[in-house]
């Protein structure tokens, strides 16, 4: 039986400049729901292997075992930042199922008046992330 493989939820393309660029997020993606990955943003590297301006190369190497980490070297503007994501299928607008693990490496359970995080999976973008990393938009 083979493993089926997924991605991060982001077409690629060449930029002008002949370097791999993100060109668009799938909504509900892990990168949209990450918000750490934005249209324009240049793939340097993939789990720490240079990708230049080989698109193909770069697609397959975001390439992956569903719920398995992958780290993006991304350039916005001057500045160049690590992004670790899980790999994954895109989110549907629908409930959580109780114990479900999120896009970002996180499990929620219903409560009285929400959702609590129960747990939060060792080496995901959750876990990774620094304390003051800040909500989408901020």
């Amino acid at each position: 039986m083979s493993v089926k493989e997924v991605g991060v939820g982001c077409a690629l393309g060449a930029s002008d400049q002949n370097e791999v660029m993100v060109k668009g997020l799938v909504h509900g993606g892990p990168c949209h729901l990450s918000c750490q990955v934005g249209v324009g943003d240049v793939v340097i590297s993939v789990d720490g292997t240079p990708v230049g301006g080989d698109v193909k190369l770069a697609k397959q190497l975001f390439l992956g075992e569903d719920n398995s980490g992958v780290t993006l070297a991304l350039r916005r503007g001057g500045t160049v930042k690590n992004v670790h994501l899980l790999r994954g299928k895109t989110i549907e607008n629908r409930a959580m199922k109780e114990g479900e693990t999120c896009g970002i490496g996180i499990s929620m359970n219903p409560v009285r008046d929400g959702l609590v995080i129960s747990k939060i999976s060792s080496g995901s973008p959750a876990q990774l992330a620094p304390p003051d990393a800040g909500a989408c938009g901020a």
